[in-house]
Parts: structure tokens; C-alpha cells; sequence
């Protein structure tokens, strides 16, 4: 897994370059919990933290819209 900072790097770049909004999602785990948390409260502008919020259903639904996908492994 990444760096929280790095993840952040990627995150205030690509809002700042590409104006893209980010989503963050994934598990239930503390782990993904907390980096989740912290990238919001550390990132240049607002970002949609749904980690541990979504259902497999509304996962599809987000990645079915996403036009840039990142993730830790495949």
C-alpha cells in the first residue's frame, strides 16, 4: 500500500490539474477507515469520503461513473 502522502499528492493533483472530483471508497477496515479520514482532512479541497458506506451495488453505481480509477492493488 501506498503512503498516505503520496495518496494525497495524487489526490491535490489531480482536483488542481484536472478538476476532477474524487470519491474515496473501500472496506470496512480500520486501516482504510482511517487513511480515508485523514486524506479528507488533509486534502487542498473537498473530497467525497464514502469509505465503508456503500453497498457492492452502489459501488458499481460510483465506478460505473468514474472517468480516472486508483488503487492500491488489483
Amino acid at each position: 500500500n501506498w503512503l498516505p502522502q503520496r495518496y494525497l499528492a495524487v489526490i491535490n493533483w489531480i482536483q488542481e490539474q484536472l478538476n476532477y472530483e474524487v470519491v474515496l471508497t473501500g472496506a470496512t477496515s480500520k486501516h482504510e477507515i482511517v487513511l480515508a479520514n485523514w486524506l479528507e482532512q488533509h486534502a487542498n479541497q473537498r473530497l467525497t469520503n464514502l469509505v465503508a458506506k456503500t453497498s457492492p451495488k452502489q459501488l458499481a453505481c460510483v465506478l460505473q461513473h468514474a472517468k480516472v480509477l486508483l488503487a492500491p492493488d488489483t
